[in-house]
């Protein structure tokens, strides 16, 4: 099995997905976009959890992406760093 770390991997990628994220047309990726984002391991990058705050309250998110991102933003919250 893979060891490497995959946020190091997801870093050079975050500002394409954070567009991507933008796109009104985005609604076909949007959710794996999320997921990706929310679950990166062994701990989402920073620019991850801005992109998915910036994104919370977007109207575009389905109820299980809403659901992901809060709860990357809860498990990632600085108070718990």
């Amino acid at each position: 099995a893979w060891g490497g770390n995959g946020s190091e991997l997801l870093a050079p990628y975050l500002g394409e997905l954070g567009h991507i994220l933008d796109e009104p047309q985005s609604s076909q990726i949007r959710a794996p976009i999320v997921v990706i984002l929310a679950t990166s391991q062994p701990k989402p990058p920073q620019g991850a959890i801005a992109a998915l705050a910036a994104h919370l309250d977007d109207e575009k998110n389905s109820a299980a992406s809403t659901a992901v991102i809060v709860r990357s933003l809860v498990a990632n919250s600085s108070a718990d760093s």
